[in-house]
Parts: C-alpha cells; sequence; structure tokens
C-alpha cells in the first residue's frame, strides 16, 4: 500500500489536511513546498489523521521524513539526551485501533 499519508509531500501548495501547520517554499531535494510549524506549545506539532482500514493484521508500514531544525534564519543544533532546553525534536505515531483504543509508539 502506497501514500497512506494523505498529502504527504505537499506539492499541492497546500497543508491541508495537516494542523497546526503552513508551507514554506523551497522543499526537500528540490520539491517546491515543505510544511512549516512555528511558535508550538509543549509538545503539539503538526498531525494529520491517516486511514489505515486497507492495511491488515501483520502488513509493515515505513514512516519516514525529513527535519530541518532553524534558531531564526540559522540552522540549530540539539541534543537527543537533553530534558531542557536544544532538546531535539520527536515524533510520535498515534493509532487508534477499530475499538478506539489509542496506541502510541516514538518514532
Amino acid at each position: 500500500v502506497n501514500d497512506l499519508l494523505p498529502n504527504g509531500d505537499f506539492e499541492s501548495g497546500s497543508a491541508e489536511p495537516w494542523s497546526p501547520a503552513d508551507l514554506v517554499e523551497g522543499g526537500y531535494g528540490g520539491s517546491a513546498y515543505a510544511l512549516i510549524s512555528t511558535n508550538r506549545q509543549n509538545w503539539h506539532g503538526p498531525n494529520v489523521n491517516i486511514n489505515l482500514d486497507c492495511l491488515q493484521v501483520g502488513d509493515i508500514i515505513a514512516v519516514t521524513g525529513k527535519l530541518k531544525l532553524m534558531e531564526g534564519s540559522n540552522p540549530a543544533t540539539c541534543s537527543a539526551h537533553m530534558r531542557n532546553g536544544a532538546r531535539c525534536p520527536t515524533a510520535f505515531l498515534k493509532i487508534k485501533d477499530k475499538n478506539g483504543k489509542e496506541h502510541t509508539s516514538s518514532i
């Protein structure tokens, strides 16, 4: 199964259905757009709902992405080992099963 992620490449020129998020010109590898998320509070970053009805038990999915961490107009540094301060961003995959139970995993 390909393209489970709606608008995963942002080439439509719209950030929909991602929220909260906007687009910026100049995406990775020469693509036209990239998703941008600024002024976030706590862990709340861009999110999108994915319809997993086409998957079957035992299917394996791969989630990949590129991240550019900026401090103003300069590349920022971070450490995955810090508890506070310049800690690297973390991504989570949260799935609701057919019974409504949530399963969360860091990726």
